[in-house]
């Protein structure tokens, strides 16, 4: 891994106020990881190799309390976040040693509700759950132990998700065009601001071309969350943000060599009468590498690569400044648990069970075989949370 530092100054964009602009500064600390020199492609991986150990978290299930569709899950050093925005249309919270905390179901329009649950956040500091509502560009917080409505707080700029860090917010636009925040025709995707006021304001990863045409296809951004640091990897670019209290800076770089996407795909994305079909078989033929479903932890990165029409997974160490690339991790070690990530905290990765899965297939093995705390699952129970501790790459 290549490490820069530099010191950039910059003015910061601001709304429309009396106060005068003010100078910031922001680290600059760009790293590159080598994906063909740092990174070990195998085509099939065994779990024993990367996995360490795997611990059960079965959610409780309740009348009050049932879970319809997984659409987010956040961990915490106590309790599991899970928000469920397609059926249901709310947030569960649950401790880890097994009992319910609170579950936010306020949909409507009134003053305590959301229309549209969108994305959620976390504050530590307060234990206070945000709600963020895009219909009404507002986020409603919540008191995490017991579910109660606290107070809200209106957004200036459009976006599909929010990340809190300390007293900073950083929206993701999602190719939303924010007007205020306009440069040299192209509209910021990162939106980073105070969330006590709006006046220094800075926008970064500005898209390129109409947005329409950057919605052909989508990479399926999200906030990660360690410490005083959020990630993300804006759609469509190999450049991983980093957003801290102080700064909003460009960390990592995935390079894939002369597989980045980068100009030429923007180019084919402003032809005429682009498809989805077409720029997926462009793709194909130039065989760029896509990269999708990114989350990073303290110590650890993980994402997944569309290359070829094929999907296959990344792992890497930023400790070890080494990674795996698999298209299939074979579980030779539970025979239930399978590596779809839904979160990452420090050296461990979390996935989702389904109850169906775990009825499935335990009417076909030994009794023995079966986990302990998963010998009680029953079809149509809440999911499983599975913990997939890593293993260290030095020993590797």
């Amino acid at each position: 891994m290549k490490n820069l530092s530099l010191i950039v100054t910059f003015m910061s964009f601001l709304l429309s106020c009396s106060k005068s602009q003010i100078h910031i500064k922001e680290i600059y600390a760009h790293d590159t990881i080598n994906i063909q020199r740092d990174v070990i492609w195998q085509k099939t991986i065994p779990f024993s190799k990367l996995v360490e150990r795997i611990r059960y978290f079965p959610i409780p299930t309740d009348k009050d309390f049932l879970i319809g569709k997984t659409s987010k899950l956040m961990v915490t050093d106590s309790s599991f976040i899970i928000m469920d925005n397609r059926i249901t249309h709310s947030v569960f919270a649950f401790h880890k040693d097994g009992y319910w905390k609170s579950c936010i179901h306020q949909q409507g329009n009134g003053p305590t509700e959301y229309l549209q649950l969108s994305d959620i956040c976390y504050n530590p500091q307060n234990n206070e759950l945000g709600v963020y509502c895009n219909i009404k560009n507002k986020i409603l917080y919540y008191d995490l132990n017991r579910g109660n409505f606290l107070r809200e707080f209106k957004l200036p700029y459009k976006a599909d998700m929010i990340g809190v860090v300390g007293d900073k917010m950083v929206q993701c636009a999602e190719y939303l065009e924010n007007i205020a925040l306009k440069k040299d025709g192209l509209y910021p995707n990162l939106i980073y601001l105070q969330s006590d006021s709006f006046i220094n304001v800075i926008g970064k990863n500005y898209f390129k071309g109409p947005v329409n045409r950057a919605l052909v296809t989508s990479s399926q951004s999200w906030f990660s969350s360690w410490e005083d640091t959020l990630s993300i990897k804006p759609d469509h670019c190999n450049t991983v943000y980093h957003c801290t209290k102080d700064s909003i800076f460009p960390a990592h770089f995935l390079d894939f060599g002369v597989c980045n996407v980068g100009n030429r795909y923007w180019s084919k994305i402003l032809e005429k009468n682009m498809t989805s079909k077409k720029i997926n078989d462009f793709c194909k033929t130039e065989n760029l590498c896509e990269t999708i479903w990114y989350m990073e932890s303290k110590d650890y990165i993980c994402f997944t690569c569309k290359q070829n029409g094929e999907l296959s997974r990344v792992i890497y160490s930023k400790k070890r400044n080494k990674g795996f690339r698999f298209t299939l991790l074979e579980n030779d070690m539970d025979l239930f648990s399978s590596f779809q990530p839904k979160a990452i905290l420090g050296n461990k990765i979390y996935v989702f069970l389904s109850s169906h899965n775990v009825s499935t297939i335990s009417r076909s093995l030994n009794e023995k075989l079966i986990p302990f705390k998963l010998k009680d699952v029953k079809e149509g129970d809440n999911p499983i949370i599975v913990e997939l501790t890593l293993k260290d790459f030095l020993i590797l």
